[in-house]
């Protein structure tokens, strides 16, 4: 069975979605409300 994420703090998201790219984050932001603040494009 499944287990929910481990919650991680903004400032790390924020460092994983650097690494995508532009298409990637227009994806993250699209799907995710709660995403959307860690996502700059």
């Amino acid at each position: 069975m499944l287990q929910p994420p481990v919650p991680l703090p903004s400032e790390i998201w924020s460092l994983v979605f650097r690494y995508l790219s532009v298409r990637d984050k227009s994806s993250v932001r699209a799907s995710s409300a709660h995403d959307q603040k860690f996502v700059l494009i």
